[in-house]
């Protein structure tokens, strides 16, 4: 896989924190940074996934594409982000087949 260089300012604390969290974990700043960079992605995804889904921006099966996940692996998170379906049990199943 063919990887890019970013950069990124960060304050002397933050750099510190991260150079602690490396040596706990073992690891390098890059590798964690890159973990963390990774976890927020997914995160983020699937934040913004649920609350366009909240408002009814979205369906359920655009919001799982939106995560990057199937239905089935959104709708387990839907307690921890405090969501509830939507969708009559027919409207269910026509998602869980597309």
């Amino acid at each position: 896989m063919k990887t890019l260089t970013l950069s990124v300012r960060l304050d002397a604390k933050e750099v510190a924190l991260l150079d602690q969290l490396a040596v706990r974990d073992g690891l390098d700043r890059s590798a964690l940074l890159k973990r963390f960079v990774r976890r927020g992605c997914t995160d983020y995804r699937y934040e913004t996934a649920c609350a366009a889904y909240r408002k009814g921006e979205v369906s359920l099966s655009r919001a799982a594409e939106m995560a990057g996940v199937s239905v089935h692996d959104l709708l387990a998170h839907f307690p921890e982000m405090g969501l509830q379906l939507n969708l009559t049990p027919d409207e269910l199943r026509r998602e869980l087949v597309t």
